[in-house]
């Protein structure tokens, strides 16, 4: 090895010591520093063939969080889980995020749950962009970052995932945040979940021209009639020609939201649980969305799929292969429109106001159904008016 190297790896050593210190400051205890090989170290992991750090897990201190590898959620509401926690008054922390830069093959950074309110005074996470440019994770969720953050970030044009889910970004300020990581070319995943961003940043969404997932659920986001201006509706749809997986659950976007979507051609996956949906869905909005797989539709008050003025009177989603209407006002006459959707292998519908039969066999057509849970409690308020309930051929009883 090179005096060069050594030099760098003797940096790196350094440098890692003086972070997992900081960090341990504020408030993690896990770390045993029982050896001078830092690629053994807890947390840490390292190219085999080079020894030098390529991931630095210094996350979750105080936060826990749950994941899911599909849906990627943040379950746990940080300000209220903490805010009454004698754990957790401690102060809050600034990072100095200098001391990554000796890190120059580093791919992932987890600094999520850490208490961090931002970074010292020239010393931000801007910096990381003049020697890492291989970091392609930044996972900063579960902090208490403000809007500032958005513009150092905007730098880091190797990111390929942006985690920012539960900090601060308020609807007051963070429309040029947001218009500054549009610039983030390589960007394919970005989750905000959790901040009050309001209505003014889905007008700024249409310049993330990469992004395969965006997760915008509880972001304080509304019906959409007013979201992109007043031009016509197809100036404001969303086009977002690469996403795959898009998050709006919890918010308070009303039917509108399904012709706003319609140019998302990708689409794939679209999460829209606990909004103010009511009444039927027009269908040729929901068929414009051509290539979705995955609808979650859950905890609204829809009740049925209107046909459209131009006549379009079934759904045509052939891709569907999950969906789930739990918890709404549908009636089981329903299911016979659903029965068309041959290629679904999961169906959720509990919790509704089922009234009349249930005949089953009108979902005979779906011969790839894998798993189907109808909340079948007789003794529950919701199956009071069933009088008469038959399986499908397909069931085996």
């Amino acid at each position: 090895m090179g005096v060069g190297s050594k030099k760098k790896k003797l940096s790196c050593y350094l440098n890692l010591s003086s972070i997992i210190l900081m960090v341990y400051t504020a408030g993690w205890r896990e770390n045993k520093l029982s050896t001078s090989d830092c690629c053994k170290w807890e947390r840490v992991e390292c190219n085999t063939a080079t020894g030098r750090v390529i991931r630095l897990f210094l996350n979750l201190t105080m936060t826990e969080t749950e994941y899911d590898l599909d849906y990627r959620s943040y379950m746990v509401d940080f300000n209220e889980k903490f805010s009454q926690s004698t754990d957790t008054k401690r102060d809050y922390w600034y990072l100095n995020a200098s001391l990554f830069l000796s890190f120059e093959e580093l791919k992932s950074l987890y600094l999520n749950g850490n208490s961090i309110a931002g970074c010292v005074h020239s010393r931000g996470l801007e910096r990381l962009s003049s020697k890492l440019n291989k970091l392609e994770i930044l996972d900063l969720s579960d902090n208490n970052l403000n809007d500032s953050t958005l513009l150092s970030l905007s730098e880091l044009s190797s990111l390929k995932s942006l985690y920012l889910a539960n900090n601060q970004f308020t609807k007051s300020n963070p429309t040029n945040g947001i218009n500054k990581l549009s610039k983030l070319n390589n960007l394919e995943i970005l989750n905000l979940h959790g901040n009050e961003l309001g209505n003014d940043i889905l007008s700024r969404l249409n310049g993330f021209t990469s992004l395969k997932t965006l997760r915008l659920q509880n972001c304080a986001l509304e019906e959409t009639i007013h979201m992109l201006g007043n031009s016509s509706i197809e100036k404001r749809q969303l086009r977002l020609i690469k996403t795959e997986v898009l998050g709006l659950s919890e918010n308070l976007f009303n039917n509108s939201i399904f012709s706003f979507l319609g140019a998302i051609s990708n689409l794939k996956s679209l999460h829209i649980r606990d909004n103010i949906l009511a009444g039927p869905i027009d269908i040729k909005a929901l068929n414009a969305l051509s290539n979705l797989e995955k609808l979650y539709m859950e905890y609204n008050a829809v009740n049925d799929f209107l046909p459209s003025r131009e006549n379009e009177t079934k759904l045509r989603l052939i891709n569907l292969k999950v969906l789930d209407l739990s918890s709404n006002r549908f009636s089981s006459s329903i299911l016979s429109s659903l029965g068309k959707l041959s290629n679904r292998k999961s169906f959720y519908f509990g919790g509704s106001k089922l009234k009349g039969s249930i005949d089953l066999r009108e979902l005979d057509g779906l011969s790839y159904l894998e798993e189907m849970y109808l909340d079948c409690s007789f003794d529950d308020s919701n199956f009071q008016g069933v009088t008469k309930f038959c399986l499908p051929q397909f069931f085996h009883v």
